[in-house]
């Protein structure tokens, strides 16, 4: 996977930075022990650079420094790994992998440890903690997914922190007053025990029991034949309650449950009862053991300041859901603890000061201001509301203020398009956007009065890409604020669409002038005339008029040569049946005689420069050459016409410089196909085509007769991956093979099977891939002459007190030897080169025929074994072919 620099600093040095500790070894190299070691190197490098550009940042300058120290300790573990030695860095990955599993068992207990209880810890206080114990993110990940010692991963529910219900203390009362410890026994009229207050309302063992309108109204019938005393007036009170938290819905049934349990457990906790504790009471509360633990664990992690009072949290409660105005009526009718009076104050100060700017943007006359005035009291009430949002009567006294409406509304016809223009709104107060509204037949009386909305928008333009056709259209542009509309709106028109012909398109043949075009919806036909060069311009009515269909029109009555000149336009029929016709479109086209077209096209190399290539063509007497670069072999036949648009379209037009026979381009790097046209007017003829590859030619070529084998090289050039290779000698059948660039490398080059003693014709071809088809490029050749071999043997004679040694030198064909030397070599290595060797003999001027063979005697060398004994020629012409190793090899 390719190394991602940014992914890199988020998931691998800001952990490590935040906790203090340097990243694993893998994590911090981004490797493992199956990358091979070119992947390990290459990774490495990326990472440092990395870090360098992670040191430009303050906040990371220390991590990279120490970074940077500790990979110093381990440079000769990458130096193995450049040398193709990937084993020491492997051997420290698996060490460093044992001592992270020792960090992952301290970082389980840790979070067991933290889960106590309750047996659930947030994914927050999981990260911090992979972090402190430096767990990579993966590890962290998988150990999640495997799960950690059942411990459950989760965030806590959010519980209510302010009653859900009005005047709460009473219902509190009321509930204390009949023995009831929460709304559940207060519906079942007993005790409950498993009652679920997270996700629905159920109660084991009591399937029938619901918290609804229902059954709050058994409850008040019942009630209703008792007497009546201060228990069904308890009664009463719980039951009103009750029925507003119904009214609103499910979920405020749950807050209410949740929040009459947590106050309970808050006091506790507060006085520090531990987490195991708290779950039996809240079981005690007759809440299910699932959902007492979930409550107690939701609360653990409330933001609660110690010692806040009820009404504390209450009020901050309501401050931070914008219920300012609210929260300042509560002030107003509590006694305020000690820890309330200083927000208190605060939430008096912000609703004083709104209620002033409400007061100083409502006094006073409110009819016939101007946009100034307006825009000034519209900013006092929006202040306000953002100091109090629940702030009474301020949406509507901002409604009453509506902002200006623009003017100098243009609108303009294009292409079937509605264009719709104007000058802003004198209003500047707030966020202004514009509604642009249409209406048919007559102008818009106001914003409801439209058959469409064109466009909401905050610029000072719009278009209507679908406006009636042929049909009388009025636009009106309003100013929108805050949801209130401008009282006067800002009309433009009456507007008339009536489309051009879509797509008019004229081909000039031979003899003839075509056009085609889409007819407009709407339009009843298209109306064409024709003017020559020289005369006055076309228009709808001057010109001959040409017949023409809905499609198009084909005009034989032209010659060639001559340029016409067409009005083409669209006639549409207004109410009272009378024809009218558009702006129309002038169009013009030259017809002209057929052109040949190219029947041949070669391409060559040029032979002054390699880099450029020789375009060959016959031109044809009429019309004009073009040749057009293609990607893949054209489907058109030779001979086609094309619009010439079309044909330039499908490829590249060649630039070159023409010459007697074409022209000379610049060689393309990639397989092309040229395509000859013949053009006449906007016509095309298609041509002769050809492909070109380029292949690249192989450079250093050489070759070196290596005993009955010679040996070919040469240097490859870059994206080659084939050779082929052929050779024969005199009476044997040719031969070939193709050779790949790994087996080139693998073999140390190209060994070709040959009689040492005749010449040898080579010939390479370098070949690329195209498609499914091989392309070759220009052949070398090279030849190796044949040599005169010869050959000899070394035998040992005489006693063992006088040994002495016989080469016999042989050929099957007469041979003039120069010199010939037997030479010593100690030790265990052949000796290549008679400069390896000391000389023992040697015999000069040496003829060989058949039947004559040459013998040298020499006395055993006293050389201690082991040694090699070899023969060697002087001179050029003669190749020496050595007998078995045995005869050599003296062990």
């Amino acid at each position: 996977m390719a190394f991602d620099d940014k992914r890199y600093v988020a998931e691998v040095l800001e952990p490590a930075r935040r906790a203090g500790t340097l990243p694993e070894l893998a994590q911090r190299y981004q490797i493992d022990e199956t990358m091979p070691p070119a992947e390990v190197v290459a990774r490495v490098d990326e990472v440092r650079r990395a870090w360098r550009r992670a040191r430009q940042q303050a906040r990371f300058t220390t991590l990279v420094n120490r970074l940077t120290a500790e990979h110093s300790e381990l440079e000769k573990l990458f130096e193995a790994a450049r040398r193709d030695d990937a084993g020491p860095l492997r051997k420290e990955l698996r060490n460093r992998r044992k001592h992270a599993a020792g960090r992952v068992a301290e970082l389980v207990a840790e979070v067991v440890a933290i889960a106590g209880e309750l047996g659930r810890i947030t994914p927050q206080v999981l990260d911090d903690a992979a972090t402190r114990h430096g767990i990579p993110l993966d590890d962290l990940e998988a150990l999640t997914r495997a799960g950690i010692d059942g411990v459950e991963i989760c965030e806590p529910d959010e519980l209510p922190a302010s009653a859900p219900i009005r005047a709460f203390e009473a219902y509190r009362a009321s509930l204390q007053v009949l023995g009831h410890r929460h709304a559940s026994d207060f519906l079942a009229e007993k005790r409950v025990s498993g009652a679920s207050i997270f996700d629905r309302f159920a109660v084991a063992g009591e399937p029938r029991l619901r918290f609804d309108r229902p059954t709050l109204a058994a409850l008040r019938d019942r009630w209703a034949e008792r007497p009546r005393n201060e228990r069904s007036t308890s009664a009463d009170t719980i039951r009103t309650a009750l029925q507003g938290v119904v009214g609103t819905g499910q979920d405020a049934v749950l807050r209410l449950l949740q929040y009459e349990i947590a106050e309970q457990l808050r006091d506790r906790r507060r006085g520090g009862v531990p987490d195991g504790m708290l779950v039996t009471h809240a079981v005690s509360l007759g809440i299910a053991p699932e959902g007492a633990r979930r409550l107690v664990f939701a609360i653990r992690h409330e933001d609660l300041s110690t010692g806040a009072s009820s009404l504390h949290r209450q009020l901050s409660a309501l401050r931070e859901a914008g219920q300012i105005y609210e929260a300042g009526q509560l002030v107003d009718t509590v006694s305020l603890p000690e820890d309330t009076k200083e927000l208190a104050a605060e939430i008096g100060r912000l609703v004083a000061a709104a209620v002033d700017l409400r007061n100083q943007a409502t006094d006073g006359p409110t009819r016939n201001l101007g946009p100034a005035e307006v825009d000034r009291r519209w900013r006092s009430l929006s202040e306000a509301r953002r100091l109090v949002p629940d702030l009474p009567s301020v949406g509507e006294a901002m409604r009453r203020l509506v902002p200006a409406p623009p003017t100098d509304v243009r609108v303009a016809v294009s292409a079937g398009v509605v264009s719709v223009s104007w000058q802003a709104s004198r209003s500047n107060a707030g966020d202004l956007t514009y509604q642009v509204i249409r209406q048919r037949d007559r102008p818009p009386a106001n914003a409801l009065d439209a058959e469409l909305t064109v466009a909401r928008t905050d610029g000072l333009a719009a278009r209507d890409q679908t406006p009636r056709v042929n049909e009388t259209l009025y636009y009106a542009v309003l100013t929108q604020r805050d949801g209130t509309a401008s009282a006067t709106l800002a009309v433009s028109g009456p507007v008339l669409v009536r489309p051009e012909p879509e797509g008019i398109r004229l081909h000039a043949g031979d003899g003839v002038v075509e056009g085609r075009w889409r007819l407009p919806a709407k339009a009843e036909r298209v109306l064409v005339r024709r003017v020559a060069e020289g005369s006055p311009t076309a228009t709808a009515t001057v010109g001959v008029e040409i017949a023409a269909d809905a499609n198009g029109f084909r005009d034989l009555g032209v010659r060639n040569n001559t340029t016409y000149r067409y009005w083409i336009g669209a006639v549409y029929l207004d109410r009272l049946g009378s024809a009218a016709t558009t702006v129309g479109t002038v169009l013009s086209a030259t017809p002209t005689r057929k052109p040949e077209p190219v029947r041949s096209l070669r391409v060559l190399l040029d032979s002054g420069d390699a880099e450029r290539l020789r375009l060959e063509f016959a031109a044809p007497e009429h019309g004009t050459v073009e040749i057009v670069e293609l990607a893949d072999r054209p489907q058109w036949p030779m001979g086609k016409e094309l619009e010439l648009a079309a044909a330039r379209k499908a490829g590249t037009p060649v630039a070159g410089m023409p010459t007697p026979t074409g022209l000379t381009v610049r060689r393309p790097a990639h397989p092309v196909f040229y395509l000859a046209l013949t053009v006449a007017g906007d016509m095309a003829v298609v041509g002769a085509v050809t492909e070109f590859v380029w292949v690249a030619p192989l450079t250093g070529l050489t070759a070196r007769r290596m005993g009955t084998e010679v040996t070919l090289g040469w240097q490859w050039p870059t994206g080659l991956g084939t050779v082929e290779v052929g050779w024969s000698q005199a009476g044997e059948e040719p031969r070939q093979q193709r050779v790949t660039k790994a087996s080139y490398q693998a073999d140390g080059g190209v060994r070709l099977p040959a009689d040492p003693a005749i010449a040898v014709a080579i010939v390479v071809r370098p070949v690329v891939r195209v498609g499914a088809e091989d392309r070759a490029g220009v052949e070398q050749r090279i030849s190796v002459p044949g040599r005169l071999l010869a050959r000899y043997g070394i035998t040992w004679r005489g006693p063992p007190w006088r040994r002495w040694v016989l080469v016999e030198v042989s050929a099957e064909q007469s041979v003039r030897i120069e010199r010939l030397v037997l030479g010593l070599r100690p030790g265990r290595v052949l000796p290549l080169r008679l400069d390896q060797c000391t000389r023992l003999g040697e015999l000069s001027d040496v003829e060989l025929a058949p039947d004559r063979p040459a013998r040298m005697e020499i006395a055993a060398p006293s050389q201690a074994r082991p040694y090699w004994l070899r023969c060697f020629v002087e001179g050029d012409g003669v190749e020496l072919l050595d007998p078995p190793t045995d005869q050599l090899r003296r062990d």
